[in-house]
């Protein structure tokens, strides 16, 4: 994954959602955010259905909240 798929993956495991913009207010350009959740869904950390964080993504954030990077969503 990349620092920016693992920072969504944490932000979403957080706050419940992720996020669309950036500080400057500019939207995640589509293919990115496509390209970001086709690999969260893959790697089996968020839920195709719903979208939500599962027990493996819950797992992952919590053994690696430390050393993922939020300000790649910046």
């Amino acid at each position: 994954m990349t620092d920016y798929q693992k920072a969504q993956l944490l932000h979403k495991h957080c706050t419940g959602d992720f996020t669309y913009r950036n500080a400057k207010g500019n939207k995640v350009p589509r293919k990115a955010w496509v390209t970001m959740l086709d690999a969260l869904v893959n790697h089996g950390y968020v839920d195709s259905v719903n979208g939500q964080v599962t027990d493996k993504g819950k797992k992952y954030c919590e053994k690696h909240h430390m050393s993922i990077d939020l300000t790649v969503l910046e």
